[in-house]
């Protein structure tokens, strides 16, 4: 009798848990847009590992690395993609990255580059000329 018990209390805490779970499940993200692009320094890609960073007016930014071609493709907390509007695009290297390259300043976290992030599909391509 006490098995039968014990299987019936582990069968409720169970589903009880699993219904927690489900209940708090975080799927309130903003809309968002995917966002894909090239970040080319006098036509050529930087080394790969470049963070570039799409700030919404209202929100969390959304990130993406350059591959070795320099492609980089969005992604919103877990999500692929940036937040739908008006977004402060900037570029930084990782702390310590041996493979650092200098661009131009008006590309870093006081650059004046914005975009606007439409719904669906979007292609941002971004395209540095060295300081002369």
């Amino acid at each position: 009798m006490n098995r039968i018990v014990v299987l019936i209390l582990t069968l409720a805490l169970l589903i009880f848990i699993l219904f927690l779970r489900n209940s708090c499940a975080t799927d309130d993200y903003p809309p968002l847009g995917r966002v894909r692009g090239r970040v080319l320094l006098d036509g050529k890609p930087l080394p790969a590992g470049l963070i570039v960073l799409f700030k919404p007016k209202i929100g969390r930014p959304a990130s993406g690395n350059t591959d070795a071609d320099a492609y980089f493709d969005m992604v919103y907390r877990k999500k692929r993609g940036a937040i739908v509007g008006n977004n402060h695009v900037s570029l930084q290297w990782p702390t310590g990255f041996p493979n650092a390259v200098a661009f131009p300043a008006d590309y870093g976290g006081a650059s004046e580059i914005f975009v606007d992030v439409k719904p669906g599909r979007n292609e941002f391509n971004i395209e540095m000329k060295s300081d002369e």
